[in-house]
């Protein structure tokens, strides 16, 4: 039995309504020629639900321990850039949901809101770092990642660039 992913699209058509064209695109769209994108979508496909009815649940635990951290699921809410763009909130607000909730977290380094102000609202997020050709513009994230108390950090490790997000520049 395949996940039905018509949950996500009906989102989907619903934050088209609210969001602005060019932020509800820069959501839809994928990089690199939305490849990743489809064979994420192909892969989940593949997964099923399967209901175990008559099972005790009375003592389900889905927590799950990572890094040094204890989340109430196997989830997290991934970095995306500029996600302060499509809430009011931004990425603090991100934050507080996910310390609320007992999941992870981690700020991209190109979050509207700073990783300090993300790492103060109490979700002790990872921080998605860029390797720059100015090593010590990453040097200096590195040190502030480190002053924040900021756990982990996730490592790109291909250079940061709009090259990869063509697709949206030729939408708009």
């Amino acid at each position: 039995m395949a996940c039905d992913d018509g949950a996500f699209a009906s989102f989907a058509a619903r934050s088209r309504r609210c969001l602005p064209r060019l932020f509800a695109d820069y959501v839809d769209r994928g990089a690199h020629g939305e490849w990743t994108m489809a064979r994420n979508r192909s892969a989940f496909r593949q997964w099923g639900i399967v209901p175990r009815g008559l099972r005790d649940v009375s003592r389900v635990n889905t927590a799950v321990s990572c890094f040094g951290q204890t989340w109430k699921t196997p989830l997290m809410l991934a970095p995306v850039g500029f996600a302060g763009m499509l809430h009011s909130d931004r990425e603090v607000g991100g934050a507080r949901a996910a310390a609320q909730c007992g999941v992870g977290m981690a700020i991209s380094t190109f979050s509207i809101d700073s990783m300090e102000d993300v790492a103060a609202a109490g979700a002790a997020p990872f921080a998605q770092i860029y390797v720059f050709r100015d090593r010590a513009l990453t040097r200096d994230m590195l040190a502030r990642a480190a002053a924040c108390g900021i756990p982990g950090i996730i490592e790109m490790g291909w250079t940061a660039s709009l090259r990869h997000q063509c697709a949206m520049m030729e939408v708009h």
